[in-house]
């Protein structure tokens, strides 16, 4: 594996990879991702985080300069001083497959992007 670290880009930690792959977006407590559909922002976290399947809303939004803004990924200590400050609030629910399963009225529905969920089938070849 040529690189097995995967680096928050808010401070800049450094985590193992936990996929087994070259990826660099996934490691053991740094694995999520901000993700906007209409004028919300997310921050939906994967395999790897202490907080995988969750999903959290930035409460008041976020600036176009905010260093939040298509940031991934982000480290689970980041995500918690988010939550502690109460600038995230957790989605109710869980959310494996990330934006693919958001129920529908978290989607603006004005602004939304049509997304087909992936194939159950891929994964288990």
């Amino acid at each position: 594996m040529k690189n097995n670290k995967v680096i928050c880009v808010i401070y800049k930690n450094m985590y193992r990879n936990c996929c087994g792959t070259e990826s660099t977006t996934q490691g053991g407590n740094c694995a999520a991702s901000h993700v906007k559909r209409g004028q919300r922002h997310f921050l939906v976290c994967h395999y790897g985080s202490d907080f995988d399947t969750d999903c959290y809303e930035f409460v008041d939004g976020l600036e176009d300069s905010s260093i939040y803004i298509d940031a991934d990924p982000i480290c689970d200590s980041c995500i918690k001083k988010l939550i502690d400050d109460l600038i995230l609030d957790k989605i109710p629910g869980e959310y494996p497959w990330g934006l693919y399963s958001f129920p529908d009225d978290i989607i603006d529905p004005d602004n939304a992007i049509p997304i087909e969920p992936p194939s159950v089938k891929r994964y288990l070849n």
